[in-house]
């Protein structure tokens, strides 16, 4: 493999609701390689949805351009040609959003690009054509749960032909249904959020038609720490683990996650202490989406939003390497 500096370099730092990441990609000729893919749990949205509208507390805002620093020496080491930092779901409905990016900015010398959720989902989209399972042609489905909003993608193998972005991630339905995470979650709660989801899922997504040539795919950390969960059973690593992920699986550990406490939780062995109290939540959000789309299995990849940007920002680089000059220059 040519490990020359001649080939262009991209990178992208990315603002989750639940953790804070940055990739460095870099073009091979013939498709990309991963240089670093770092992560740092850092919930942004801690304390975000106490007030109407959400707003960053001090605490969060601080823990994260601390983080970002870190993020940014990781990715400096690698001298690359163009870097970009977006925001999602949280950056869009918080009310001091403006002043966040200008603290980041001033920190980091990099402005957060804040990504409307349709653009969000087809950068996903775009991401997950880095995946070495990719299979171009093939008709898709693509969900991605974060902590603020759950991304949905249609595909027909030629095109994208439906995007939705719902305002369902895990932490903003932690905090309005289940307002004692430290506990295990009463079944009248558990109901409330499924049936809440089955509302807004029958309200704006199609009847399911039937395709069994369709591949369904998903991505972020819910899907991650699921396949990582049944890794640890299995006595294995998380990318030794088959990427499939069966309905079945979801509520099975969604009702097991359920009648536990927060504490009883955080001992399980592969369970991130930092998604023990939010993981119950989105796995009662991807049950009510496998409900509502019929969906049986999903293929779990890790490529998804800073792939797709990383990806589209080397598209945009010459043949020479020569950077085409960033938004915020």
């Amino acid at each position: 493999m040519n490990d020359s500096r001649s080939q262009p370099r991209t990178a992208v730092l990315e603002l989750g609701s639940n953790s804070l990441k940055a990739l460095v990609l870099a073009g091979t000729g013939t498709g990309t390689r991963v240089l670093a893919d770092e992560s740092v749990e850092c919930r942004i949205t801690r304390g975000f949805y106490a007030e109407d509208p959400p707003r960053f507390t001090e605490g969060a805002m601080e823990e994260a351009i601390g983080a970002l620093r870190q993020l940014h020496a990781s990715v400096d080491r690698f001298q690359p040609d163009r870097v970009e930092t977006v925001a999602t779901s949280a950056f869009r409905d918080a009310a001091n959003r403006t002043e966040f990016q200008d603290r980041i900015e001033r920190a980091t010398g990099q402005r957060p690009v804040i990504l409307e959720g349709e653009e969000e989902a087809r950068a996903i989209a775009r991401g997950l054509e880095e995946e070495p399972d990719w299979e171009p042609g093939r008709p898709f489905t693509l969900s991605d749960l974060g902590g603020g909003s759950l991304e949905q993608v249609e595909g027909d193998g030629q095109r994208i032909v439906r995007v939705v972005s719902f305002n369902l991630g895990a932490v903003r339905l932690l905090e309005r249904f289940h307002t004692r995470p430290e506990e295990a979650m009463p079944r009248p709660v558990r109901e409330g959020i499924l049936d809440y989801c089955r509302e807004v899922f029958r309200g704006q997504l199609p009847e399911p038609q039937p395709n069994r040539t369709s591949l369904h795919w998903g991505t972020g950390g819910a899907f991650t720490v699921l396949r990582l969960l049944l890794a640890t059973e299995e006595g294995c690593g998380l990318l030794e683990r088959s990427p499939f992920l069966t309905a079945g699986d979801i509520r099975a550990w969604s009702r097991r996650l359920a009648e536990l406490s927060l504490a009883e939780r955080a001992r399980i062995p592969g369970l991130p202490e930092a998604r023990a109290d939010i993981l119950p939540v989105a796995l009662l959000i991807l049950e009510a989406l496998s409900e509502a789309t019929r969906t049986e299995r999903y293929h779990h990849s890790l490529c998804n939003l800073r792939f797709g940007r990383a990806a589209a920002l080397l598209d945009g680089i010459g043949a020479t390497g020569a950077a085409i000059p960033p938004k915020n220059s």
